[in-house]
């Protein structure tokens, strides 16, 4: 093999390299800077009007009843939380994941401070069901109802898993499916479930975790 053909090969091979690198960085959730942590917020009023939210001097976009936000970096602090005409102090540690829900399922709204799971294995999907709506508890199933993925999640909770990146069809359960999803699940990446509504008309959404 004369040099330039090697040096032709070994060009294309570098560069086969850093794209494939540059893909899979797409696919991992960033860590947040120091003295940081990201935040989102969710719009779980039923019956309410799209919703604005501000947290200290961060504003999040409007948002209708189901909408969640990308979440975005706030430093590490206490700061006043505002949104659909409530408010309250939050406290936020660096180097978490939160998400602020405002939920009203008929009995006045509050707000609720989660802190999200976290995903060490970047082989693997992280999944995340999220209970704010009027049922005691909710469950992520696979579409068939055959197989549970995260069970018996309270109201006002958080329930998680860390699982195989794979295509699966899943669906949020009460006592019976409220909506099922197609999701083609990638490794390092994180995927939320949020379950939202009165006991008589329940709302479910499948949305894949957004930094900005």
């Amino acid at each position: 093999m004369n040099k330039f053909v090697l040096k032709h090969l070994v060009s294309l091979c570098l560069l086969a390299f850093f794209a494939f690198a540059s893909a899979q960085d797409g696919l991992y959730a960033p860590e947040p800077p120091a003295n940081s942590a990201f935040v989102r917020v969710a719009h779980a009023v039923i019956n309410g009007a799209p919703m604005a939210a501000q947290l200290g001097s961060v504003s999040f976009a409007e948002l209708g009843f189901g909408g969640v936000s990308s979440y975005q970096v706030v430093a590490e602090g206490s700061y006043d939380f505002s949104a659909a005409g409530s408010s309250q102090n939050l406290s936020i540690s660096a180097g978490n994941f939160y998400t602020v829900a405002v939920i009203d399922n008929g009995s006045g709204a509050h707000i609720t401070l989660i802190k999200d799971a976290s995903n060490s294995n970047l082989a693997k999907s992280l999944l995340m069901l999220y209970n704010f709506s009027a049922l005691e508890t909710a469950q992520m199933k696979t579409a068939d109802g055959a197989q549970a993925v995260i069970s018996d999640v309270g109201a006002d909770n958080l329930g998680s898993v860390v699982v195989n990146p794979i295509s699966v069809d899943l669906a949020a359960f009460g006592s019976d499916m409220i909506a099922s999803f197609p999701a083609q699940l990638e490794r390092g990446a994180a995927y939320s479930l949020f379950v939202m509504g009165s006991a008589d008309n329940l709302s479910a959404y499948w949305i894949p975790s957004v930094t900005q």
